[in-house]
């Protein structure tokens, strides 16, 4: 446990949703005379709303988040932050199979619920992870900033929905956010974030999460293709309508366990996201624009030229025959595969490296040939 100035222990969130409050008197008293309750607030999200919340905040999908609303209660609710000045972690099982938790608040939380009728009208965090992940939604601070504000005259103010429900104030607020909920990754093109975010011929935000609903939902996104193998995600951010995509370690973007080796390794920049160790974005990048581009672009090459300095190389040569060894050597050592994206947008180069494709790819790469050749052909006749 890494101790922080300010409190003692560790902090927790404990929430008595509506169903559960015939018990809080009761509950409050208990959770009074084993920890310091450090914020109390009362909340009520509205009908229209409150299913959404849910959603995000379990990071379930709607038709669950509409029975889990149901069972809870979407009325007033009540939302306690605790602090365990002797935490004790042990393993437990939970839904996730044995965890290591918090077992003060755990032992805690499965006594309120036999108190009111077993289920789960009662949620307390088990880590400080998870703490953490509860305080960025409903408060849009970190843990250290949350430990920080209880010493200040003005508490935090809880938001009436969660933090991001009608989009995000700035970039800084939204990865504020993702840093404290999701496992993710800024694959490229951050140089610059974020004073100066553009999107120029990349069109858009390229993440890597370990989960794509849960990104989904924490990031409030909307689909731009909806029952498609496309991932083109719309937020909407200082009023603006936003383009991510959000690639998964398992949709075959990359290799799954190079994909995973990415996100073990991430590096969190002096301006408030997470992005790539320096070696991984050079080769990453670099099988990006061999891998799923026709060409590379000037600006990529230069950028190879500065992440290769920076990773110790040699001058860099940067003809297509030499980017194209180092790949391979880099994928050899490593032992990552090329693989077919799932998103068949993405395009996908198999001369280089004589990589077999599947029959939708090869079907609808015929179709736009055809297509490309039909809209030539008008136009000559037109001219």
């Amino acid at each position: 446990m890494v101790k922080i100035e300010g409190i003692k222990g560790e902090l927790h969130v404990i929430i008595i949703w509506q169903h559960a409050r015939n018990m809080e008197t009761k509950i409050i008293n208990d959770i009074e005379s084993e920890f310091s309750i450090r914020a109390k607030h009362y909340i009520e999200w509205s009908e229209k709303t409150a299913y959404k919340n849910f959603s995000r905040f379990y990071a379930i999908k709607s038709r669950y988040a509409k029975g889990k609303m149901k069972h809870c209660g979407a009325g007033e609710f009540v939302l306690l932050v605790v602090e365990d000045s002797h935490p004790v972690y042990e393993d437990r099982q939970t839904n996730d199979g044995v965890v290591r938790v918090n077992k003060n608040l755990f032992d805690k939380k499965t006594l309120y619920r036999q108190w009111t009728g077993e289920g789960h009208k009662i949620h307390a965090t088990n880590t400080v992870a998870e703490t953490s992940h509860n305080l960025a939604l409903f408060f849009g601070v970190n843990y250290q900033d949350f430990v920080q504000s209880l010493s200040s005259t003005v508490p935090l103010s809880v938001e009436e929905n969660l933090v991001g429900h009608n989009g995000w104030r700035d970039f800084s607020e939204f990865f504020k956010v993702l840093n404290e909920t999701i496992n993710y990754v800024v694959l490229r093109n951050f140089e610059g974030f974020f004073d100066n975010i553009v999107c120029d011929e990349h069109l858009d935000i390229d993440l890597l999460v370990a989960n794509y609903n849960e990104a989904m939902l924490v990031a409030n996104s909307k689909e731009v293709y909806p029952h498609n193998s496309r991932v083109v995600n719309q937020v909407l951010i200082q009023g603006e309508m936003v383009d991510f995509d959000f690639r998964c370690i398992d949709d075959k973007y990359m290799d799954q366990h190079w994909s995973q080796a990415l996100l073990n390794a991430k590096v969190l920049d002096q301006a408030g996201f997470y992005k790539p160790a320096t070696e991984d974005y050079f080769y990453s990048l670099l099988y990006h624009a061999l891998i799923h581009k026709k060409t590379i672009s000037a600006d990529y090459l230069s950028r190879f030229e500065s992440l290769s300095k920076s990773i110790g190389m040699e001058k860099l040569d940067t003809s297509r025959k030499n980017l194209l060894g180092l790949l391979s050597q880099f994928m050899k050592t490593n032992n990552i595969v090329f693989t077919e994206p799932n998103d068949l947008s993405v395009y996908y180069n198999t001369e280089d490296y004589q990589q077999s494709v599947s029959l939708q790819r090869k079907v609808l790469t015929q179709f736009f040939h055809l297509k490309h050749r039909l809209k030539i052909s008008l136009l000559r006749l037109t001219n």
